[in-house]
């Protein structure tokens, strides 16, 4: 079960060791800058998490304030929402019972500024339980 879901720079990561109990997904449409893919073995690349490559680059050329990039992009998750499903069931420790430690990964200079957020909150609240009616 996915205990804590957290944000870093695909950099950082690279730099501390890969504790045991956790899992990383790459979550930029585009590869990071100088990172070869040898260095990321093991962490998948959800390019299809990202935005898309027009809602990207609105937000990246000002056209698009962030409240809007998060709105839209929130939007463009909900139509991936079976997709993301099943792309978080794969990730599962051999025990799915066990706690595990969910690392959404950018090249982004100013997480809280990027889609992670966003991400990070959708990823939640898909996992956490539905009360029944």
């Amino acid at each position: 079960m996915i205990e804590r879901i957290v944000t870093a720079r695909v950099y950082d990561f690279l730099k501390k060791p890969r504790p045991g109990g956790s899992s990383a997904v790459l979550c930029d449409r585009l590869w990071p800058r100088g990172v070869a893919k040898a260095a990321l073995e093991g962490v998948p690349w959800k390019k299809e998490w990202a935005p898309s490559r027009e809602l990207r680059e609105a937000f990246h050329a000002g056209k698009v304030p962030f409240g809007t990039f998060q709105s839209r992009y929130r939007g463009e998750l909900e139509e991936m929402r079976t997709t993301i499903l099943r792309d978080l069931e794969a990730l599962r420790l051999p025990d799915p019972e066990a706690p595990m430690v969910l690392e959404l990964l950018s090249a982004s200079s100013d997480l809280d500024h990027s889609h992670l957020p966003t991400l990070r909150d959708y990823v939640a609240e898909l996992l956490s339980p539905r009360p029944t009616p």
